[in-house]
């Protein structure tokens, strides 16, 4: 999203402070493509996959065409159909949420536009930060006008919170990016009882377990995340757990990623020195070896953390 970047530093530090739908999908996994990694077995959910498949429709294409045939695609087990409903059913969600901002803010007396005073108690020059957010309001609309042509037609109760149903098919499939994203439940949630919520936090961890050990930054950077604690509802209270060890094993692990010198791997250094008078000292060594051990195993060649990394920037 070019409209707001955000880096690492950031979302660390907003990680700190951020606080189905009837019946789930189904996928059997049986044979894991390059780049992807094999569903848990201890995942309690179970798939036939039927491979190979014909080609999918262009790049693209509305929503509003494809999504009928990448919906039974996906339930026949066919994993570019599964990621690419992800994709294209998220990024559709993104923009109608940005668009229904815009349509909040233009009757808001205190949004930018409408308030010439409103960078008055900001510091640096007023002119400068307000020009700076009018190029980015510029580019978000610019965004919601490009994404109108792929969503043209997508289902007009698009936030009904099937994006669980969606993510986790694509997850299944092998999609890290979609897990990370069942991690971080940004989304709005549908009404869940317990028995539903704990059977997403089962698969959802077991999902996330297996990303860890496909080398997955995304799933890690979700990880800090999920052991915060901070309070959530929905299905992000059932993935939310309060275990600093934990959270310093991710952010340990994170910073290993992180090259040296950089702002990112000063805010985590900073972050870590808080976390580590936490805890004590036999389990901020046992942390720490989880760390290592796991970016041995399975992040040393994966490259480092890009700073505009984000857990899921749906």
């Amino acid at each position: 999203m070019k409209a707001v970047v955000l880096t690492t530093s950031v979302v660390v530090g907003v990680i700190l402070v951020l606080g189905s739908c009837g019946a789930l999908w189904t996928a059997t996994d049986k044979a894991a493509k390059p780049g992807h990694f094999s569903r848990p077995k201890d995942s309690p959910v179970e798939v036939a996959i039927q491979e190979p498949f014909p080609p999918l429709p262009h790049q693209g294409e509305s929503l509003g065409s494809t999504y009928k045939l990448l919906v039974s695609r996906t339930a026949k087990g066919d994993r570019a159909a599964a990621e690419r409903l992800f994709n294209d059913f998220s990024e559709c969600l993104r923009i109608d949420r940005l668009d229904a901002a815009f349509s909040r803010a233009v009757n808001d007396k205190t949004w930018i536009l409408n308030n010439p005073d409103a960078f008055k108690g900001f510091g640096g020059d007023p002119k400068m930060n307000r020009e700076r957010a009018l190029d980015q309001i510029e580019d978000e609309l610019d965004e919601i006008k490009n994404g109108r042509r792929l969503c043209a037609g997508a289902p007009k109760n698009i936030g009904d919170g099937r994006i669980y149903q969606i993510a986790l098919a694509a997850a299944r499939a092998g999609d890290e990016h979609a897990v990370a994203c069942l991690l971080m439940a940004p989304y709005e949630s549908p009404p869940i009882n317990d028995q539903q919520g704990q059977t997403y936090s089962n698969e959802v961890m077991a999902l996330a377990r297996s990303a860890i050990e496909n080398g997955s930054w995304n799933v890690a950077l979700a990880m800090m995340y999920v052991y915060s604690g901070m309070p959530r509802n929905g299905y992000s209270q059932y993935v939310t757990f309060v275990d600093p060890q934990k959270e310093l094993q991710y952010s340990e692990l994170v910073r290993m990623g992180v090259p040296d010198g950089s702002p990112d791997a000063m805010h985590l250094d900073s972050r870590l020195k808080l976390l580590q008078e936490t805890i004590p000292p036999d389990e901020k060594a046992a942390a720490m070896d989880w760390a290592r051990q796991t970016y041995r195993d399975y992040f040393f060649a994966r490259g480092p953390v890009f700073s505009d990394s984000l857990p899921c920037d749906h």
